[in-house]
């Protein structure tokens, strides 16, 4: 049986996203998952859908666009452009009906077709400047 390019998978990761697949979306990682973040996390398959699907009641219509996707054996490195509506709370920020777009970039360990790990970041002060709840810096 031939093994899936990693890059495969993390493009079948956005396509459910976009489809709002939960169920093929959370086959895209393994049983447990290792978050990296301030503290490193282990999450199994359904603590990783509960949070991501959360931001869909924020922005329903929300999308991603890949931009770059780089693979070097089992770590994928993929840039998106995510775009959406405030249509539900935000981290406390009452719902604007703003379109936001911002970038986020993640890497990922895959091993036997499966997401084991992930380290990601988001332009998160742009999305709260495109909301109104933070002036820009002036220049």
């Amino acid at each position: 049986m031939a093994v899936e390019d990693p890059k495969d998978v993390i493009r079948r990761l956005t396509e459910t996203w976009n489809d709002r697949d939960r169920e093929a979306w959370a086959e895209t990682f393994a049983a447990e998952v290792v978050v990296h973040g301030d503290e490193d996390e282990r999450l199994d398959s359904k603590k990783m859908v509960d949070s991501e699907w959360s931001f869909f009641e924020s922005f329903p219509d929300a999308t991603a666009t890949t931009e770059h996707l780089v693979a070097e054996g089992e770590l994928v490195v993929v840039r998106w452009t995510v775009e959406g509506t405030h249509e539900g709370e935000f981290r406390g920020i009452e719902p604007t009906d703003h379109e936001v777009e911002y970038e986020e970039w993640a890497m990922y360990r895959v091993e036997d077709g499966a997401i084991t790990e992930m380290w990601s970041i988001a332009d998160a002060m742009s999305v709260f400047e495109q909301l109104g709840a933070v002036d820009p810096p002036s220049g």
